[in-house]
């Protein structure tokens, strides 16, 4: 039985149960693992974030300490908006514009020289002291606060206060020429829209003159019913006329016994009733209504009610002949069995019965003529209401027209008129004796000087360079994570390298100093390092397509990613499930599986490969069940051409043949060419690769070399995986379902912090 049979054999249910298991648990973590990916990023590099975070802190403590204090004195001033010189609606438009206004004036050249020439200084040296004026407006309040800030307080106040003397006594200025401006201007808007109400008023009353009010209503009421009365009965005559048009084809080319029972449902109609068009100007039901050609003084056409009364007649005696002609028939019949064609009452009846066709025939025909009246009938009435609809529809329009023209100039007069009364009545409440009383600005409160700087804000500014040194710490946390190539998870593995992925090898604090100890004999069986290794094994082994590799390659891209560790433990899990293992040193300038076991380096590999030994002479005992062990020997001079020459391939077929697995420990293949070479002899190649650590364009580089020489790359090991990194979180809680540790207590002779992490999970291949 084969390896990969008997570790087959060793998966059972309840394996099978706990990766059901294990696969339930991970969807329950996905929701948080995204929150404490973010968490991770973060705390892997605090350090920055602090150091961002202090920076700014003293920078921004540096720049407090040289600012100057800023004191701000403030005077208010009261501003009595006075009578309007326009409508009230309309200023309640304007009333922001106006205040608007009010702060450019305050803010120009004029008040700001006014002040500086009350404090007996130049504009030029007002700008030295002078950090900034702000005017504004306290909120739903005619007050204008007037605010300066400035670098000595006794400026601050002197300032504040000139500036608002100087703006009332530039507006007291401007209250004698508004008075008169005020006057001007309303006497011209009076006259101006008296003007336009006279002429207002003249077009409505020669529109009146020429079209009655009254009537103009009146006839758009009475053309409004005509024409809704005309449509309705005007849809009743269409749908009658194409109810008779409907029957038309039924009639033409049939026989008198198929046309007569269409004739006698035709016999429900009565007569057909048409409303006398109106003429226009007069009412539908006005007793001098003239009766327009073709139809009754009721209403009803004259053809029509010929036609049906001849219809009628024709109807019963059609009837009369059609009963006739039932009996015929039926005596006929009875005679038929009595007598003979040639008796003389047989003879008899059948010419009756001839005689009531052709009575009947000559009916049916004059019905069928009459028929064709009454359609023809109808439409020269449908015709003639049409006509005196198109009339109606016209004299509607009109009376619309000249509706609307009313309604707009008794509008424009209204609205004119109104207009001009609220003027006339502004201008009369004008007391010109007292004088206009128009706006007024007054100090409500004197300047006063906060005692308080105002600036710099040290607390402020101190929490601003806080959060922003935090901020900009976070953003270049995660910048350098995003431009961060390496291969950190596994499902980076299959889109990155496009290798399938064959497990994860947790992060363990390696005793550096006793390399013995990175043996997988040396841990707890059931620890999460050793079940990693195994779990590696069986996808080795039952992943691959096709036949099971006898001899596999273990390389990496770099140096220090931990393969041969890797190599190791892979060649003890494999002996460890029953089959004789060969684990062979292919690197021939650094090889140092040896010292894992505690061995010399003595000969080996080289001596093979050089001619110089047999390789049953040079294999060793590692000390572990079924794991036999080929060191390199002496470093050569020339590795690459040894691994390229006949005795390599002849040593592997040798090993494939003695051995159930050959496990090959090569060199990285970014540094040398050594891996490349044994993996294009070998059956497979396995990929390992530093979480982390390794570019993943170093990684895809490492592959095409190792393509290009032929090797044949059947997966990828992620190595050094650190479950305390939240992103592997669901990895994690795998491994501790079973309570299961990996990481060694602290030994004697262990490394400082900064030295282990250098090496954590790897050997220094």
């Amino acid at each position: 039985m084969g390896l990969g049979r008997r570790c087959a054999a060793g998966l059972g249910r309840r394996e099978q149960e706990r990766i059901m298991k294990t696969t339930t648990a991970q969807n329950k973590l996905f929701d948080i693992v995204d929150i404490k990916e973010y968490l991770t990023i973060l705390i892997k590099r605090l350090w920055l974030v602090v150091f961002c975070f202090f920076l700014s802190m003293i920078l921004m403590m540096l720049f407090v300490l040289k600012q100057r204090p800023v004191y701000r004195a403030t005077s208010k001033v009261l501003l009595n908006t006075g009578t309007r010189i326009a409508p009230t609606e309309v200023m309640s438009e304007d009333m922001r514009t106006y205040y608007q206004t009010q702060l450019q004036i305050i803010q120009g050249r004029t008040i700001l020289d006014r002040a500086a020439s009350r404090l007996e200084m130049t504009p030029r040296e007002v700008g030295r002291v002078l950090v900034r004026f702000e005017p504004g407006y306290l909120p739903g309040a005619s007050i204008m606060a007037l605010m300066v800030d400035s670098y000595d307080p006794d400026f601050s106040q002197r300032y504040a206060q000139v500036l608002a003397e100087a703006y009332i006594e530039f507006k007291e200025q401007q209250r004698t020429g508004a008075a008169e401006d005020a006057l001007l201007v309303l006497g011209r808007e009076v006259r101006r829209f008296g003007e336009e109400l006279k002429q207002a008023q003249d077009k409505l009353f020669e529109f009146k003159r020429r079209n009655n009010e009254v009537l103009i209503e009146e006839q758009g009421n009475m053309a409004a019913g005509y024409l809704a009365d005309l449509s309705h009965r005007l849809s009743q005559l269409q749908t009658e006329r194409m109810l008779l048009e409907a029957q038309e084809p039924k009639l033409r080319h049939r026989s008198a016994d198929e046309v007569a029972p269409i004739l006698d449902a035709l016999g429900g109609y009565s007569q057909v009733f048409v409303a006398p068009s109106p003429t226009p100007g007069e009412a539908p039901n006005a007793a001098s209504a003239e009766t327009p050609a073709g139809l009754g003084e009721d209403g009803v056409l004259s053809t029509v009610d010929t036609f049906l009364a001849s219809f009628g007649a024709g109807q019963s005696s059609l009837h009369v002949l059609r009963r006739q002609k039932a009996g015929l028939m039926n005596d006929l019949l009875t005679a038929s069995s009595l007598y003979k064609p040639q008796h003389p009452e047989f003879i008899r009846l059948n010419g009756l019965l001839e005689d009531v066709n052709r009575q009947i025939e000559l009916e049916t025909r004059l019905m069928l003529d009459q028929f064709r009246d009454k359609v023809e009938a109808l439409k020269i009435t449908e015709n003639t209401m049409q006509e005196a609809l198109n009339l109606w529809e016209v004299k509607a329009l009109e009376a619309g027209k000249k509706s609307a023209e009313y309604m707009t100039l008794r509008n424009d007069v209204t609205r004119i008129e109104s207009l001009y009364n609220v003027l006339l009545q502004r201008l009369q409440e004008i007391d010109v004796s007292s004088g206009l009383q128009t706006e007024r600005a007054s100090v409500f409160e004197d300047a006063l000087v906060d005692p308080r700087p105002v600036a710099p804000k040290k607390l402020k500014l101190m929490v601003f360079a806080a959060v922003f040194g935090l901020g900009v710490g976070v953003l270049l946390v995660f910048f350098i994570e995003y431009i961060d190539d390496s291969i950190r998870f596994p499902e980076e593995v299959e889109e990155g390298l496009g290798l399938p992925f064959f497990g994860v090898i947790p992060a363990a604090s390696w005793n550096q100093e006793d390399l013995r100890s990175h043996l997988l004999t040396q841990l707890d069986p059931k620890a999460g390092l050793a079940e990693a290794y195994r779990n590696v094994r069986s996808a080795i082994l039952f992943n691959l397509p096709g036949a099971e590799p006898k001899s596999l390659v273990v390389t990496s891209s770099i140096p220090r990613e931990g393969k041969t560790t890797t190599a190791i433990n892979l060649a003890i899990s494999f002996a460890q499930a029953g089959g004789s293992v060969l684990l062979v040193d292919c690197d021939l300038r650094r090889g140092s599986l040896h010292k894992y076991f505690g061995q010399e380096q003595d000969r080996g590999l080289c001596d093979v490969l050089g001619g110089r030994a047999k390789p049953e002479a040079v294999t060793r005992r590692s000390g572990v069940p079924n794991l036999d062990l080929l060191t390199t020997g002496q470093y050569p001079s020339n590795p690459a051409e040894l691994l390229l020459s006949p005795e390599m391939k002849e040593f592997l077929a040798w090993a494939s043949r003695v051995y159930d697995k050959v496990i090959l420990d090569c060199p990285p293949a970014m540094a040398v060419s050594d891996a490349g070479i044994v993996g294009s002899m070998a059956d497979a190649c396995v990929f390992v690769v530093w979480a982390g650590q390794t570019s993943r364009r170093v990684a895809m580089a490492a592959k095409a070399i190792l393509e290009t020489r032929g090797a044949r790359i059947v997966g990828c090991i992620l190595n050094n995986l650190e479950f305390g990194r939240v992103g592997y979180y669901y990895y994690s809680t795998y491994y501790n379902y079973y309570d299961y540790g990996y990481r060694y207590e602290d030994q004697p002779g262990r490394p400082d912090e900064k030295a282990e992490a250098a090496g954590v999970g790897t050997t220094q291949a």
